[in-house]
């Protein structure tokens, strides 16, 4: 819903516009953001914000609003097209896209998130923006910013922009093991790197042989691990340990650094 603003502005968090992004700095693809608070308050229509449309190329896009709160949608709007610049959005009781399950006003005191795709076609979400606020009857911004995967963590920060992670760096955790054994005829130090269901997150891949001594170790040699993982090294005695670096794959996930234990060849 658009209409002209005449609202006072409603300052937002400080920091968050320029983690994100400003509309000068708009990416190469299509992007749909909110770039100010007009007013404010839990009653259909109360709401009314800023946003910042950039690099649309036809009519035929879907923008789709959905305001949700305490685990109920209570805006679901299919607005059409849009086109390039600055305008203001409304946020009020609408299905025009899906169905909604709460009614207003939304209850005070509790986050109400406001999410806005691009999609084209309908369903197939090009961006995403969200923008959530401590209550829906207050102007502090808990977070506002490209986020597709809904973790709460908009690029460069997110390394993972399409797979949802609760790591810092907003990729999904990829668990490996890296186990390790000695050979004493002749000496050697042999190892398997796993990643269970991750199977490239171990097939060739690097790991680094570790001579323990007095002082920092020794570092005494570098082997690629085969398509199953396994990797061996000739030693001489004393104690030895293998680490290799981490693995990120924006499209998957990532591995952080992993060390084994320590094994002594006689």
């Amino acid at each position: 819903m658009r209409k002209k603003s005449w609202l006072y502005l409603l300052p937002l968090v400080a920091g968050l516009l320029g983690a994100s992004g400003s509309p000068g700095q708009a990416a190469a693809a299509e992007s749909w953001s909110v770039t100010g608070v007009n007013s404010t308050g839990c009653a259909s229509g109360d709401w009314n914000i800023d946003v910042f449309a950039a690099n649309f190329d036809g009519n035929d896009y879907v923008m789709h609003t959905v305001v949700t709160s305490g685990g109920l949608v209570y805006m679901n709007e299919d607005a059409g097209s849009i086109t390039n610049g600055s305008d203001t959005w409304g946020l009020y009781a609408t299905e025009t896209y899906g169905p909604t399950t709460g009614t207003y006003p939304i209850p005070a005191g509790q986050p109400m998130k406001v999410v806005l795709r691009v999609e084209r076609p309908k369903g197939t979400v090009l961006s995403s923006w969200t923008m959530e606020a401590k209550s829906c009857d207050s102007a502090t911004l808990l977070f506002n910013g490209s986020d597709l995967d809904d973790d709460r963590l908009s690029p460069p920060a997110d390394k993972c922009p399409t797979r949802a992670g609760a790591s810092a760096n907003g990729c999904p955790v990829v668990t490996r093991a890296l186990s390790v054994s000695k050979k004493s005829t002749p000496r050697r130090v042999t190892g398997r790197l796993r990643a269970p269901g991750q199977p490239a997150y171990a097939a060739k891949r690097k790991v680094r042989v570790w001579k323990v001594r007095p002082g920092p170790d020794k570092l005494v040699g570098v082997r690629t691990t085969t398509a199953k993982g396994t990797f061996s090294k000739r030693v001489r005695a004393g104690r030895y340990y293998v680490t290799t670096v981490a693995v990120l794959d924006p499209a998957t996930g990532y591995a952080p650094p992993i060390r084994s234990r320590k094994v002594r060849v006689r």
